[in-house]
């Protein structure tokens, strides 16, 4: 009888546990038998981080109740979705997801599994938002980053208290990435590693070629469109080559082409804050030519 009691709490104190700590750390650890020591190791992993736009003044306007109400549903859709495509959720911060994919996986099933759970990400959360704007209430629009590359992962902390996470550089690339949703006005952007590892059942268009802030040397960003098997594929796949184009002639420094190719792209897409940016970059630079060492690299100073 004590025995049985003992399991019981066993198991409940096991499920409370996996609240808190991803639950594969769980297992591992009581599968190994052996205590949680400050280790880490350097493995090829896929890291997304996602955000919400303008969360500061929407937690100004609305009540704390509400907000825990809306940010429980928000975080509740996004993990389940996270974790149906293998996925590990590290942790939240604020309003923030950072999530993994790694370990058992490859680097082109963890770029496609994430890239999966990126696009349905946003496809749930859109849902979502247009149940709370018939509500009256305040909507999340969401941003996410994705890079794939070594990191170092294990638990890091002091002595009696740690975090299983991953940190490095390639860490802090995909927390980047999420950040330059904000200038582009998009909703995916994605690191050309991850890109090239998805493979072709996503549609990607390239969206320019940064060096961000803290990070030597540059990377080739991509605004992940969709799947292949979006009913619009057949238009996505036309605005990712045109948009190819244009970025080609832009830094072969064809600024008149590129212009031209840009204003094409436009008269698809309507409105396109990306591309309006290369409009006025392309007017700029033709009226004042840079010198030999203008590599076309966008360096972003913000975080």
């Amino acid at each position: 009888h004590a025995m049985s009691e003992a399991m019981n709490s066993m198991k409940k104190a096991l499920g409370a546990f996996k609240k808190y700590v991803p639950s594969e750390i769980v297992l591992g650890l009581v599968n190994r038998h052996d205590e949680a020591r400050l280790e880490a190791h350097a493995e090829e992993i896929t890291l997304m981080f996602t955000d919400i736009s303008n969360f500061s003044s929407i937690a100004e306007k609305v009540s704390p109740s509400q907000l825990m109400e809306q940010l429980s549903q928000y975080f509740d859709c996004i993990a389940a979705l996270i974790h149906r495509h293998g996925g590990t959720i590290d942790k939240y911060i604020g309003d923030s997801v950072m999530a993994f994919w790694g370990a058992s996986m490859n680097s082109s099933e963890q770029a496609r599994q994430s890239c999966q759970a990126a696009v349905e990400i946003i496809r749930a959360i859109g849902e979502l938002n247009e149940k709370w704007r018939t509500e009256g209430k305040e909507v999340f629009a969401t941003r996410i980053g994705i890079n794939t590359g070594v990191s170092l992962v294990g638990n890091f902390g002091s002595s009696d208290r740690f975090n299983y996470t991953a940190i490095g550089d390639n860490v802090n690339l995909a927390s980047r990435l999420e950040g330059l949703n904000k200038l582009y006005e998009t909703e995916i952007i994605v690191s050309q590693s991850t890109a090239m590892a998805a493979g072709n059942e996503f549609i990607f268009r390239p969206l320019d070629i940064v060096a961000v802030k803290g990070r030597h040397g540059s990377v080739k960003i991509y605004q992940l469109l969709g799947s292949k098997e979006n009913a619009e594929a057949e238009d996505l796949v036309k605005i990712a080559s045109l948009s190819e184009e244009a970025l080609q002639c832009y830094l072969n420094r064809s600024w008149r082409e590129s212009y031209e190719k840009f204003q094409a792209l436009l008269a698809i897409l309507q409105e396109d804050p990306a591309a309006e940016m290369y409009l006025s970059r392309c007017r700029e630079l033709h009226e004042n030519p840079p010198g030999p060492d203008w590599d076309g690299v966008f360096r972003v100073q913000s975080k």
